[in-house]
């Protein structure tokens, strides 16, 4: 099935990272140290002002950089100058990371987006995925990408990351579904509700959790979801 990977192995989001302090997320010793441990590797994917796909969480580089800026403000070789605190590269290129991984796990990609400012972003990412040698999906949580999605390149699985229990955010959730979504992402806390039930037990779609913290969260988020999507601890000897 095109979708089992999915769920076959744990989730490593921004890479393993949590468990030791001195690697930080979304850099490319958490992504090798999830690889390592044979998790799948879960990253988060936005532009730069020169349409390169950086990768990087959050809609501002304040606590990194000291200064109110965000990815799609910098160009790339900017963006890639910028170091930790140990004089490491903090942002790399999405490119490099794929490049250094090698196709070891597959790959779940969020694509954190600006609206109006990011054309180009699902095209550009999926092309890089589509030559990655192992199995990879994207994913967002931005409606404005989403309803993008069904005009990209199917080659690669797209599914919604989601939250939220209200009636019109359930609404928002289930009008989704018209855009080719293959699978969903779900805030651990809330995922009773009817979409995530319509989704899984309806449409067959895989339930990833998010952000799983430890074993007793599995426990009781597995009820309703078939794979986890963790940070700060390892999983061991769990589906």
């Amino acid at each position: 099935m095109r979708l089992d990977w999915l769920t076959k192995r744990p989730i490593a989001n921004c890479g393993l990272h949590g468990c030791d302090k001195t690697v930080l997320e979304n850099t490319l010793p958490a992504f090798e140290l999830a690889a390592l441990e044979n998790y799948t590797i879960c990253c988060d994917v936005q532009l730069s002002h020169d349409g390169v796909p950086m990768v990087f969480h959050g809609a501002s580089l304040e606590q990194v950089t000291g200064k109110n800026l965000r990815i799609i403000d910098l160009r790339s070789s900017e963006i890639e100058k910028i170091r930790s605190d140990d004089g490491k590269p903090r942002i790399l290129p999405f490119e490099t990371l794929l490049h250094n991984i090698g196709g070891k796990v597959p790959i779940l990609v969020n694509l954190e987006g600006n609206d109006g400012e990011d054309a180009g972003l699902i095209s550009r990412v999926t092309e890089l995925l589509i030559s990655y040698p192992n199995s990879s999906a994207i994913m967002s949580q931005d409606v404005h990408i989403l309803r993008r999605v069904r005009f990209a390149d199917h080659a690669i699985p797209h599914g919604i990351k989601a939250e939220g229990n209200r009636r019109s955010e359930i609404e928002e959730h289930f009008a989704m579904l018209a855009h080719d979504m293959e699978f969903v992402a779900y805030n651990f806390r809330q995922l009773a509700n009817p979409f995530v039930r319509f989704a899984r037990e309806k449409l067959a779609m895989p339930v990833l959790a998010w952000t799983i913290h430890n074993a007793e969260e599995w426990e009781r988020a597995r009820i309703n979801a078939d794979q986890m999507i963790f940070e700060g601890f390892k999983p061991t000897g769990i589906n």
